[in-house]
């Protein structure tokens, strides 16, 4: 089975490292990561871990007045690895909070 966990992220490289193997532990398989507007290294560390193959990395451009968020889960549903998968997580809380309860469970759909 093939879970997929969808979030956004900014500055959060201090928690990145812990942030990604604890997914993993808790059962997702794919990480799908959208950051914007980032101040400190997060995009890099996230493009070293996509070019080894622990997530997905995407950078977006995220015009004024419109939620990161919200283009980030619109984005992830037409995704390519999200319809392969056979769950998507979106997961409201970023790397900063581990223990997340999940905002959206969703099944594959076609």
């Amino acid at each position: 089975m093939r879970i997929i966990a969808v979030t956004t992220l900014r500055n959060a490289v201090p928690f990145i490292v812990e942030w990604v193997p604890h997914m993993g532990a808790i059962g997702v398989t794919d990480l799908l990561v959208y950051t914007n507007d980032c101040d400190d290294v997060t995009d890099a560390l996230l493009t070293v871990l996509a070019n080894h193959g622990a997530l997905h990395h995407i950078v977006q451009q995220v015009p004024n007045g419109i939620s990161p968020q919200w283009q980030a889960l619109k984005a992830a549903w037409k995704y390519p690895l999200r319809k392969i998968c056979d769950w998507a997580v979106a997961n409201e809380k970023s790397a900063r909070h581990i223990a997340y309860i999940p905002l959206v469970v969703r099944g594959k759909s076609a």
